[in-house]
C-alpha cells in the first residue's frame, strides 16, 4: 500500500543528526515537529528504514517520525492511516511501536468512531497490538470523550481478565501488555472513578500473580492516591493479603 522509494533528502539527515540516538530517550520534540509539517515523499522514505537495524538507532528514530507523521498527514482518513502503520504495531522496536500508539492517540482526536472499530479487529491479535490499544487509548486528552473511555475500560478488564488463563512463564511480549496495564487502569479512573472502582476491584482479590502484580502497580500510583488514598489502602491491604 505504501509507495517506499527511500529517496533521501536533507530532512532525513537532520532526523539523523538530532534523533539524540543512541541514548536514553529519542528527541520527540523534533518528531513532532516533523509529523506537523512532513510531506508524503519525506514520510515514505522515513518508512523505508524499516529494514534497519532499530535497536537505539537513528533509524529507529527515522522510522518512529516515519509513523507519526503518516497518521498525522492522513488522520482524515484513519481506515487508511491505521492501515499503514499496522506493521510498525507489530514491531520488534519498542520505540516503533510507541510512535504507533501516539499515531492513534492523535486519530482519535478527529474520528474516534472510525479508529475503535478498527482497534477492535486488532484486539483479537497479538500482545504487541493489545499492548498499542491501551496506550492509543489511554490518553488523557482522548478519555475525555465518553466512547473513548467506554472502550478503555473494556479492553483494559478483557486484557487483565486474560492472564487469568496463562499459567506458564510469561514471554517477553505478555510482559511488555502487563507492564502497559499496570498503569493504564490508573489513567483510566481518574477520568470516572467511580466507573473505573467498579471494574477494577473485580481484579483486587484475584489469585493470580500476574492480575496482582497489575493491581499494585496501579493502586501505587500518585494520581490515584490523590483522589482517594482511603481506598487505594484499603485495595493494597485485600491484595498484600492473597
Amino acid at each position: 500500500m505504501l509507495d517506499i522509494k527511500g529517496v533521501s533528502n536533507e530532512s532525513i539527515d537532520e532526523l539523523m543528526s538530532n534523533s539524540k540516538l543512541p541514548g536514553r530517550r529519542a528527541n520527540l520534540e523534533l518528531m513532532w515537529q516533523f509529523s506537523k509539517k512532513a510531506t508524503k515523499n519525506e514520510i515514505e522514505s522515513c518508512l523505508s528504514y524499516k529494514g534497519c537495524d532499530l535497536d537505539n538507532t537513528p533509524e529507529e528514530f527515522v522510522v518512529m517520525c516515519g509513523v507519526l507523521g503518516f497518521c498525522v498527514r492522513n488522520k482524515n482518513n484513519p481506515q487508511f492511516a491505521l492501515k499503514g502503520i499496522e506493521e510498525f504495531a507489530n514491531s520488534s522496536s519498542w520505540r516503533v511501536r510507541e510512535a504507533s500508539a501516539m499515531g492513534i492517540q492523535e486519530l482519535l482526536t478527529l474520528s474516534a468512531e472510525d479508529v475503535l472499530q478498527i482497534l477492535d479487529e486488532w484486539s483479537s491479535r497479538n500482545e504487541r497490538y493489545k499492548r498499542c490499544i491501551i496506550a492509543g487509548l489511554c490518553e488523557p486528552k482522548n478519555l475525555k470523550s465518553k466512547d473513548v473511555l467506554e472502550n478503555a475500560f473494556y479492553y483494559l478488564g478483557k486484557f487483565t481478565e486474560g492472564f487469568d488463563s496463562i499459567a506458564t512463564k510469561l514471554t517477553e511480549d505478555q510482559k511488555i501488555l502487563r507492564k502497559a496495564l499496570g498503569y493504564a487502569w490508573s489513567v483510566a479512573m481518574v477520568e470516572d472513578l467511580d466507573q473505573g472502582k467498579s471494574l477494577f476491584e473485580r481484579f483486587v482479590e484475584s489469585e493470580n500473580k500476574n492480575i496482582r502484580w497489575i493491581v499494585k502497580n496501579n493502586l501505587k500510583k500518585n494520581r490515584l492516591q490523590k483522589i482517594d488514598i482511603t481506598w487505594v489502602e484499603t485495595c493494597l491491604e485485600k491484595v498484600e493479603k492473597q
